[in-house]
Order: C-alpha cells, then sequence, then structure tokens
C-alpha cells in the first residue's frame, strides 16, 4: 500500500514538472503574447481633402468594435511636395470627456504620397463598442492631404471637413488579440455552440464506429488510429448512402436523418453493452495512455486555434464558397444527389463531385444551421480532423509513434496548408485530402497482408469510393500513390522472381478497382455519359488572361513551407539510406503527381488532370510523413547524448521518463508557439460578404419581392470565368433572390448560356459611366430590379448612382448601398 501511494506522489511530481517545463519552453520560444488584427476597414475613396496647412482640420468618427485598440491607418495625398512642418493627430473619445487619449506630431517630411500612414499607440483596453473621433491638423508650410470618400461609405461614424460633413475617410483600425481575449472568444463559443459537438459526434462517428467495429477491424493497441478510421468511413460512407439511396429513389430530409442516427446510436449502444465496452479499453491502456494524451492534447488546441481563425468570418470566404453552399442547396431541396442545377440555375447536368456537399446537409438538418454557417463550421472541424489522418498514414507507413505524432502535429498546427484553405473555401479538396491517408491505408491493408481477408477489401472500396464521389483529383492523387506502390513491388517481386507473388499481388489490386467501381458505379456511369461538361467550348474561354494556377510558386513557398520541405529532405533521405520501402514509395508517389502535372516535361499532351496550384497545396501531406520520419531520427541520434547527461546529473531510475518528458515538453511547445503564429491565417482579400452585407440581407428579404433581380459588382476572375467583389455574390445563397451574374457553376451550362453571362459581367466591370446605353441596354434585357454595392465594392460605386433620377437608393448602411432601378 505504501509502494502504490510513493508510486502515485512520484507520478504527480512528473506531471508537475513536466507542466512546469512547458511552460517554461513557451517562454523561451519568445513568442508574442498578442497579435495584430484588423478592427475596422474604410476603403472606398474619390477625393483627397486640401493640404492641412493651419487652415483647415479634419475630423473622423468612428466606434471600435473590439477591445484593446492600439493603431489607425490613413492614406496621405502629397501636393507634390510634403511641404514643411508638423501634422498633429488627436485621438480622444465622444462624450463628456473629451481629453485627448493619444496625441502624435509627425514630420511631413517623413510622410509620401499613397504610403499608408500608420499611427500607433497604447492599447485601449475598454475600446470595444467605444465611439472615437481622430482629428487631423497641420502646421503652415504643410502640403499633405489624406484620401477620402465624399460619399457615404462608414455608417458608424463621418468625416468633418472644416467642420462640414464630406463622407469619411479612406482609414483602417487595428487592435491587439491577446491570449484574454482568445479565452473569451473560445468561451463565448463554447456557451453558444459547444451543442454542435453532438450532431458532429453524431454524424462524423456512429457511421463509421458500427462499420468498423462490427467487422473486427479495429487496431487493438492504437485507439488514434482507429478513431481517424471511423472519421474517414464516416465521411466515404454519406455520400455513397446518397448516392445509391438516389439510385432507389429514396430522399432524405431532416427526419429520415435523424431516425437513420438513432439507428446507429442504438446500434453502437447495444455494441458497447455487450462487449462491455471494450472497445473503449485501448484508450486507457498504459501503453497507450501517453500518446492518446498527447495526440488529444494537439488536436484540442488545433480545433481551437480552427475556431479562432474564423471568429470574424460572417460566412465563409471567396468565390468557391457561394458555389457549395448553392451545391447545399440543391441536395437539401431534392433530398438526394441532383441531376440538375434547376430550379437554381438553368444547367440541365450536374456532374460536380459532391461528398462534401453531402456532409454539409446533413449536418444542416442535424444542426439546424443555416447552410453558409454549417458548411463554416464543418469545414474547420475537417480541418482539425486532418491532423488525426495525417497520424493515421505516417503510423502506417513509418511504423513509429513519434513520426505520426509530429506529422499529426506539422498538419495541425505547424503547416500553412491545409489551415489555409479556409481562405479559399477550398472545401471539397479539404474533404478529398481527408480521406487520401484513409485509402491509402485501407489499400495497403489490403494489398499486404498474408491471407486475402475480404473486409479489407469492402473496407478499400467503400474509402476509395467515397474519395472518388468527394473530389476527382485528390482521387488521382490515390492512384498515382497505389501506382507508385504497385510499380515498386512489382519491381522487387521480380527480382526475387516470385511470379506467384506478383500474380496475387497484381490480383488483389484488380479486385480492390473492380469494388471501387462498383461501389460507385452509377456517379462513373453520370460521369461517362456526360464527359462534354468537362470538355468546354474553347470559343466561350478568355485566350488572353493567364489562369492564376498555372503559377503555384508563391504557395510552394508560402510561409514555414521552406523549413518543412527542409525537414521532409533529411527524414526522406534518412528513409533512402536506411533502404525503407516506405520512403521509396512516397518518393514515387511525389514523382508521379509531378509527372500528372507538368507532361510536357517529358512530351507528354497535358491531360489536365492536375493543375499545379491542386499538387502543391496538397503537399503538407508527405512533408508532414517525411517530417515525422526526420523528427524520429534525430530524436534516435540525441537520445543517447541526453540520457549520458541525465544520468551524469544522478537521474538513473526516471532516465526514460524524463527523456519523454522532454519529447512531450519539445513538441507541445512547438505546438503552443506555431499555432498561435497562424490564428490571423485569414487572407482580408478573400473575405467578400462582413456584418454590414449580412444585414443587408435580412432588409433584402423582408423588402423586395422573391421574383426581385439584383445586378452586383462582378470582375474577370480566370479561365474566361466571371465572379462577384464582393457580399452581393451572396445574395442568391442567403436570400434566394436572383443576381446577374450566378455563382461559379454557371461555367458548366450551355455554350450559349455562359457567352451570355460572359458578356454581361464584362459590360459591368467594364461600366464608368452608368448611363452608357451598353449598361441601360442590359438593365432594360434583363428586367433588373437593384442594384447591389457591397461592403468590399467593385467597379460599380454608389457615387455613380446617387443624384441620377434612373435609381433610387433604398437602403444606405454606409458601408452597403441598395439602388432600385426606376422604370
Amino acid at each position: 500500500m505504501m509502494k502504490a501511494k510513493q508510486e502515485a506522489r512520484r507520478r504527480q511530481h512528473q506531471w508537475v514538472a513536466i507542466g512546469i517545463l512547458m511552460l517554461l519552453a513557451l517562454w523561451a520560444t519568445g513568442c508574442k503574447t498578442y497579435v495584430q488584427d484588423l478592427d475596422i476597414t474604410q476603403e472606398r475613396l474619390d477625393a483627397a481633402t486640401p493640404p492641412l496647412d493651419g487652415s483647415h482640420m479634419l475630423v473622423q468618427s468612428f466606434i471600435s468594435q473590439h477591445p484593446n485598440l492600439c493603431e489607425i491607418e490613413l492614406l496621405p495625398a502629397v501636393y507634390q511636395t510634403p511641404g514643411q512642418g508638423t501634422l498633429t493627430v488627436c485621438l480622444q473619445g465622444i462624450g463628456p470627456n473629451t481629453t485627448p487619449l493619444v496625441r502624435q506630431c509627425i514630420d511631413v517630411t517623413s510622410i509620401a504620397h499613397n504610403v499608408p500612414l500608420r499611427l500607433a499607440f497604447l492599447p485601449q483596453k475598454d475600446s470595444a463598442g467605444k465611439a472615437y473621433k481622430l482629428v487631423l491638423e497641420g502646421s503652415p508650410g504643410v502640403r499633405v492631404g489624406f484620401w477620402y470618400s465624399s460619399v457615404d461609405a462608414y455608417g458608424n461614424g463621418e468625416l468633418l471637413l472644416d467642420g462640414q460633413v464630406s463622407g469619411d475617410l479612406r482609414f483602417s483600425t487595428h487592435y491587439r488579440y491577446d491570449l484574454a481575449a482568445m479565452g473569451h472568444d473560445i468561451g463565448k463559443g463554447l456557451r453558444q455552440s459547444g451543442w454542435l459537438f453532438i450532431p458532429f459526434s453524431l454524424l462524423l462517428l456512429l457511421p463509421g464506429y458500427v462499420l468498423w467495429y462490427s467487422l473486427g477491424l479495429a487496431k487493438p493497441n492504437d485507439p488514434i488510429a482507429n478513431l481517424a478510421m471511423c472519421l474517414a468511413i464516416s465521411l466515404g460512407l454519406i455520400p455513397i448512402a446518397l448516392l445509391w439511396s438516389t439510385v432507389v429513389g429514396l430522399r432524405w430530409d431532416r427526419i429520415s436523418c435523424v431516425a437513420a442516427l438513432i439507428v446507429l446510436a442504438l446500434c453502437a449502444a447495444t455494441r458497447l453493452l455487450r462487449t462491455k465496452f471494450s472497445d473503449l479499453v485501448p484508450w486507457t491502456t498504459e501503453r497507450n495512455r501517453p500518446t492518446a494524451l498527447l495526440t488529444g492534447v494537439l488536436f484540442a488546441l488545433t480545433l481551437l486555434v480552427r475556431f479562432v481563425q474564423i471568429r470574424n468570418l460572417i460566412v465563409p470566404a471567396w468565390v468557391d464558397s457561394p458555389q457549395h453552399a448553392l451545391i447545399t442547396q440543391l441536395f437539401v431541396l431534392y433530398g438526394q444527389v441532383p441531376q440538375s442545377y434547376e430550379p437554381l440555375l438553368p444547367i440541365k447536368d450536374f456532374v460536380y463531385h459532391f461528398g462534401f456537399h453531402a456532409d454539409t446537409a446533413l449536418f444542416h438538418w442535424l444542426s439546424g444551421l443555416a447552410i453558409p454557417q454549417a458548411m463554416l463550421i464543418l469545414g474547420q472541424i475537417l480541418n482539425a480532423v486532418s491532423m488525426l489522418m495525417a497520424y493515421l498514414v505516417t503510423w502506417r507507413l513509418v511504423q513509429r509513434k513519434l513520426s505520426a505524432i509530429t506529422a499529426a502535429l506539422i498538419v495541425g498546427l505547424v503547416s500553412y496548408m491545409p489551415a489555409y484553405y479556409v481562405s479559399w473555401g477550398r472545401y471539397t479538396q479539404l474533404t478529398g485530402m481527408l480521406l487520401l491517408p484513409a485509402a491509402m491505408v485501407t489499400a495497403l491493408d489490403w494489398l499486404e497482408t498474408q491471407k486475402r481477408d475480404y473486409r479489407l477489401l469492402l473496407m478499400a472500396g467503400l474509402i476509395q469510393s467515397g474519395l472518388f464521389l468527394t473530389h476527382v483529383r485528390v482521387t488521382v492523387f490515390a492512384i498515382c500513390f497505389l501506382s507508385a506502390f504497385m510499380l515498386c513491388e512489382s519491381i522487387g517481386q521480380l527480382r526475387a522472381r516470385n511470379k506467384d507473388a506478383l500474380l496475387e499481388l497484381w490480383s488483389r489490386a484488380g479486385l480492390c478497382i473492380l469494388a471501387t467501381l462498383c461501389i460507385s458505379a452509377p456517379w462513373l456511369v453520370r460521369m461517362i455519359t456526360h464527359l462534354h461538361v468537362f470538355l468546354p467550348d474553347p470559343t466561350t474561354l478568355s485566350t488572353h488572361v493567364v489562369p492564376s494556377s498555372s503559377s503555384p510558386y508563391g504557395l510552394l513557398f508560402i510561409t514555414r513551407n521552406r523549413e518543412l520541405m527542409s525537414l521532409a529532405a533529411i527524414g526522406g533521405l534518412c528513409g533512402l539510406l536506411k533502404r525503407k520501402k516506405e520512403s521509396i514509395w512516397i518518393l514515387a508517389w511525389c514523382m508521379l503527381v509531378a509527372l500528372l502535372t507538368y507532361p510536357r516535361l517529358v512530351g507528354l499532351l497535358a491531360a489536365n488532370l492536375l493543375n499545379p496550384s491542386a499538387a502543391v497545396i496538397a503537399l503538407f501531406l508527405p512533408m508532414a510523413i517525411w517530417g515525422g520520419q526526420a523528427v524520429a531520427c534525430i530524436w534516435d541520434s540525441i537520445q543517447p547524448i541526453l540520457s549520458a547527461l541525465l544520468r551524469k546529473v544522478g537521474a538513473q531510475r526516471n532516465t526514460t521518463i524524463l527523456l519523454r518528458s522532454i519529447l512531450a515538453v519539445l513538441l507541445l511547445g512547438t505546438a503552443l508557439w506555431n499555432g498561435w503564429g497562424i490564428i490571423q491565417i485569414i487572407n482580408p482579400i478573400t473575405v467578400l460578404a462582413t456584418h454590414e452585407d449580412w444585414q443587408a440581407m435580412d432588409w433584402i428579404e423582408d423588402n423586395t419581392p422573391p421574383n426581385a433581380l439584383f445586378l452586383i459588382n462582378a470582375r474577370h476572375w480566370q479561365y474566361g470565368i466571371y465572379t462577384g467583389t464582393d457580399g452581393g455574390y451572396w445574395i442568391a445563397p442567403l436570400t434566394g433572390r436572383r443576381t446577374l451574374l450566378p455563382t461559379l457553376p454557371y461555367a458548366y451550362g450551355s455554350p450559349d448560356y455562359v457567352q451570355r453571362v460572359n458578356e454581361m459581367a464584362r459590360i459591368v466591370a467594364e461600366t464608368k459611366d452608368v448611363n452608357e446605353l451598353s449598361f441601360q441596354t442590359l438593365l432594360a434585357q434583363e428586367k433588373v430590379t437593384h442594384i447591389y454595392i457591397g461592403a468590399k465594392g467593385g467597379p460599380l460605386t454608389p457615387k455613380m448612382f446617387l443624384g441620377n433620377a434612373r435609381y433610387r437608393p433604398v437602403y444606405n448602411s454606409g458601408a452597403v448601398w441598395i439602388f432600385e432601378v426606376v422604370r
């Protein structure tokens, strides 16, 4: 009894020591306890104020949205030269006490034309919701003014030029986002959305758990791998279930979805009771506990970081997201895989991979969230889950828990990919990249097992089919990996002159392909019969614009990629020197993907199976695998040195525990440091809709007829396709009203339809005067009822319509303007 108490006390002391070491490691990294984030932005401008030469004064009022306001940015306009003298900037509150909070004098010779002028000051802790005014004055001789919008562009304040209301300055404010603010956001999020863990668990754990454990395929010594497989199976089963229910004519809705999950929950509960919860025992065994605990902490940190990243998003970002919302609406509308885009778009053939949209539709039914919010939340959950999939495939290939944990850490909290996917709304490729590791693992399990286990064949076929239904290009990645494996193994068998083993290998591969084709047959038939959709008419495409995806070098060397590529090179080299066949597979895999991405390098015709950007942003997976292998190799090299040092200082009995503690501290310190560094990963340029746009959508729903047609800002994007530039692009998914420029799937329409939409969008994008005949003809022919100018703006500005009898302003929040077309 005494020994047991001493052992328990010793373990408590060890955990206290580990905690202290973790805090010391975080402090030693020099990581800042805050980041500077955007608070308010007003980017419209059409005029410059007179020089502040002592005869003019500017006063801009605003309301800060966050605590710790710490910086204001203005855009100066220099009249030939900045002149001589000083510029006085004063920030003060609005109210009874007008004592200046900040006062700065700036030598105007340091100001340059159109170079942002940043005014930094100590954080104002209580700035959230507080009204301020910024006062700017100059001394005689100053030749500097500031750009502004002569039309109301900011709803919570105004610009006074010499006491007269004159619009709004072009300005932005920034605040310090610190640990206290993050803790507040996390607590608020848990209170408001913590219950979403229930529908998420039902959706992404129950189907996989029931099938994986009922087939008896669970790995007894790795609960993390089992969890990852359950998640992958669920993600693969959902689109397969919707595909085959469509074939037999069944329709899904909220009631049938809940009923199906209740049945699965009963099956899961029955199994747990029948087995006396033995499926959960591996989580608590002494052998698995350290790995499960460390990986669980890393996953929790990743999940928190992913949700902190979207704290300021009202809807998903960039131009891909509205089309994903539209496709999800089709699934909700039909309750099955749609045959066409009608009635939302006049496009007859639906052949877009739909795994993520099926997942989102079910999550929408279970949670009751609006589709954009369901998509945003589910997307971040899947983004966090990607680290578990990296663990799964690394453990299978490298067979080292340290390598698997490191790979999970890299994908979750170090690499910018896939975290940056949220800036693009690249949810379909993200879901495909989740299924890819499981597809690799299940295929290897089937191909490498000594005796044929047809349960493994079924699982491999299901995951491969789910991947095919989720993302075609990621399916090509999987084919490249299996091709690399088959090539390497075939060469080995040929050298060993083992024809029977070679025949068995290829027969198993054939069965795997056959199972995949059978499960996904209805979708494969539809794709083949609608092949013309993937071969658009060249006359509808722009020939003078180079697609952005043809220049992926900036993505290749995105933040931290150089370091990760160096680490991966060490891991790959270590594996090759040790003649590990798994390293050869990965190398051959990357080479095959590169070959399909750039087939002309070897004289082959481009097949358009992969574009460079899609391949580059998927590199995080092989880099994580090799990075995990590198860390294991490095640790193996320094572990004897650390052991010797520990023994010298008298740690004879606890050397192994201390070494593991040091390793855990290093991994967690890396997680904390890098995780804090990527909480600002959202690119402001990719945010189309703001809170002001969201409020305008409510007005549209309440004050416009269902058949209203909105003209929105447009620009050319790529491949001859036009896209929206502001929140107007979300009008159709959020309100059901039509817009003259549809979402991206319009490019799958008939050549005449695509050309017509492109011509209308081109007119909007090139319009300089809204009284032009082409613009007026467009409004009349299409019977446009309203014009929407969002907070982000575009080629059309409010000033172009104000004072014109043809347009009547019916809504104005400062940032968002809606005009009614007067007939």
